[in-house]
């Protein structure tokens, strides 16, 4: 048994909601769901945003220095306080704390 069943109208539809060349395509024994295709996105990384401490260690720097160079980096964009650090290291401000995403070179 095939899963669609496919009849092609070429004249007026009797319900009135095709036309002329009108596909009608219905599912064979079940109702019909019309549902998006939509590609499956990639799921972001639970650890995308570092820690100041886990990002320093990945800088390898100290928390202290990472912490001041966000503060002199930080910029208002919009409602949000960020710092672009260079080289793919973009630092969120949420409340009194920082959040580090390092993006892959």
């Amino acid at each position: 048994m095939k899963p669609y069943a496919v009849t092609e109208d070429l004249g007026a539809s009797s319900e009135g909601t095709g036309g002329a060349g009108a596909i009608d395509v219905t599912r064979v024994g079940q109702p019909f769901e019309a549902r998006p295709v939509v590609a499956d996105p990639e799921p972001a990384p639970t650890d995308s945003l570092l820690t100041i401490e886990a990002a320093a260690a990945c800088l390898s720097t100290s928390a202290t220095a990472l912490r001041a160079r966000c503060r002199r980096h930080a910029r208002r964009v919009g409602r949000e306080v960020l710092a672009r650090l260079g080289a793919g290291v973009t630092a969120y401000k949420f409340g009194a704390s920082w959040r580090v995403r390092i993006d892959p070179p």
